[in-house]
């Protein structure tokens, strides 16, 4: 997306060079199938002499080729963009924010409760289609043949419990 940023109404009034956080208004956008253009203005002032004008709501990842800055009533240098500041932001929530975030939590906390129990169906599952399995098998094999009932359900459930804890 191609962001156009138009900065108006530099109004010099002699005083120490700043940093000065601004906030843009959108004033316009146009749409296009592979993207957009989007005007944003800011009026201001600012004393005279050199100053850092730092555009603080532009969206987060807006690469700096498609930034275009205009000033009116001043001269420009160099179009920067930096990562080690963000200007201090209202972080007061509202009730309901508050109210959302908790329940959003509340949710997510039943919804990790409930894939634990589903999961833990699956494992009975399994464990269930191993002592099948070795059921299907038990004649096959000499070694179980001597062995009466009690050990042989002693064993199906050995096979069960193993298969859950592998």
């Amino acid at each position: 997306m191609r962001v156009f940023v138009s900065v108006l109404c530099l109004l010099p009034v002699p005083l120490w060079a700043e940093d000065i956080p601004l906030r843009s208004t959108v004033t316009a956008a146009t749409l296009y199938p592979q993207g957009a253009t989007v005007t944003r203005s800011v009026g201001f002032s600012a004393p005279a002499g050199q100053h850092d004008l730092i555009l603080s709501d532009l969206p987060q990842n807006t690469p700096l080729s498609a930034v275009r800055v205009g000033v009116d009533g001043a001269s420009m240098g160099s179009v920067t963009a930096r990562n080690d500041y963000v200007p201090p932001q209202d972080t007061d929530e509202s009730d309901a924010l508050k109210a959302a975030r908790s329940t959003v939590e509340t949710l997510e906390q039943s919804l990790r409760e409930a894939e634990a129990k589903v999961e833990a169906i699956r494992l009975e599952e399994q464990a269930a289609q191993a002592r099948i399995g070795f059921l299907q098998k038990l004649g096959q094999g000499q070694a179980v043949a001597d062995m009466d009932a009690a050990a042989l359900r002693d064993m199906v459930a050995m096979i069960g419990e193993e298969t859950l804890a592998a």
